[in-house]
């Protein structure tokens, strides 16, 4: 693989997540803000900016990344749900500015927009311990622990049968043990940490198919989802038998020609470097970069996790690194 293109495909990415974050002011002091594209998700979407703040950090966009952490911290609900939008306009403004085109800066007040069964809560805290450990700010992450946890508990006491949630909650607890870890509450991390043992186990228990190498996508639907799979290898939810055997399956399905978004790509690339499929790794690569260099950054919208996700991505293959979260095997 060009170290080169690999470079070239950073600076494509950072641009075009560069172009997401909106300046707001607030209580005299300008706020620096994701959003979820200049489209019909011109707003702070909770869900893009879980998956986009790794991105956002690798380009050393820290103040973003806090920026938009306590705008969503200051809307939590008291029982620890995240909003899953903050905008500063009704749905029926959307609508119109979708239909003609208009573009609606984001301002202050911003108002916060609700769903019980959003699978964000897991990805703040996520972004939240990573922010905490990366930008080394023991201060902040003690002030917004007690919202952490309650955002944890709050999505714990949610059922559901899908695999991607449950694996979302796991790397969420994962991320707050090591917070808990680097705060010096070591009772609490050792907690946290059996709790997310325990969690990892009853996943691969209810989900993992040891006969065809691959997590169901539900407990209803045993079928191999090719993101959840991913994302599980990636994260380091899979050993690395599972994470192989999973590219495997994927093989079998033929689901690295089929089309996908570019976050979906992203976490290929990690597999794939992490599984040591280097002719794959470099045929995916040079796809998503003909495409980036082609349309000259990332032009999906609305969302902007797709150039997050591949600065991360490209990130790991420049330094190989391996993910931070250790398998649990």
């Amino acid at each position: 693989m060009d170290r080169n293109e690999l470079l070239r495909a950073s600076v494509l990415c950072s641009r075009s997540l560069r172009a997401n974050l909106k300046t707001v002011d607030a209580e005299g002091r300008p706020r620096t803000l994701l959003v979820a594209g200049d489209h019909q998700f011109h707003s702070i979407w909770t869900r893009d900016f879980g998956f986009a703040a790794g991105g956002l950090m690798r380009i050393g966009e820290f103040q973003a990344v806090r920026d938009t952490l306590d705008e969503l911290l200051a809307h939590q609900r008291v029982d620890g749900l995240f909003p899953y939008i903050l905008d500063s306009y009704s749905r029926h403004t959307h609508y119109a500015r979708l239909i003609f085109g208009s573009k609606i800066p984001l301002k202050k007040p911003l108002y916060p927009k609700f769903y019980d069964e959003s699978p964000s809560n897991a990805l703040i805290i996520n972004a939240a311990c990573r922010y905490a450990l990366q930008a080394d700010q023991p201060g902040w992450a003690g002030l917004v622990l007690p919202k952490l946890e309650a955002a944890l508990a709050y999505e714990n006491s949610r059922s559901s049968i899908v695999f991607f949630t449950q694996l979302q909650r796991w790397h969420a607890a994962c991320a707050l043990t090591d917070l808990l870890a680097s705060l010096g509450r070591k009772r609490d991390a050792e907690s946290r940490r059996s709790e997310a043992s325990m969690l990892a186990r009853r996943i691969d228990a209810s989900y993992w198919d040891e006969t065809r190498g691959f997590y169901h996508d539900t407990l209803e639907r045993p079928l191999l989802g090719a993101e959840s799979n991913l994302a599980a290898a990636a994260w380091g939810l899979a050993s690395k038998d599972q994470a192989a055997r999973i590219v495997r399956a994927i093989d079998r399905a033929g689901a690295w020609t089929t089309p996908a978004p570019l976050w979906s790509k992203a976490l290929g690339l990690r597999v794939l470097g992490q599984t040591g499929r280097q002719s794959l790794l470099t045929q995916t690569f040079s796809k998503i970069f003909s495409q980036l260099d082609r349309e000259d950054g990332v032009s999906e919208t609305p969302t902007s996790w797709n150039a997050g996700m591949l600065l991360e991505a490209f990130h790991e293959l420049l330094t190989t690194d391996e993910v931070s979260c250790e398998s649990h095997s």
